[in-house]
């Protein structure tokens, strides 16, 4: 959770996920929840696939 917290303030494709769940209606913490979640998926793939992270590339 401390990771997402900086993530989104920190990558845009990440602040624009925690916004729309914002917008969706959930809490603050539990959009911080959904960007930590994001994350974890993110850094699985780059460390399964052992590709470096681009923004950029990701959706």
């Amino acid at each position: 959770m401390n990771a997402a917290d900086f993530v989104f303030m920190h990558e845009p494709i990440f602040t624009v996920y925690y916004y729309k769940k914002r917008n969706e209606g959930k809490a603050y913490r539990v959009a911080l929840s959904h960007v930590a979640k994001k994350l974890v998926r993110v850094i699985y793939k780059l460390e399964t696939s052992d590709i470096p992270f681009d923004s950029s590339k990701l959706k």
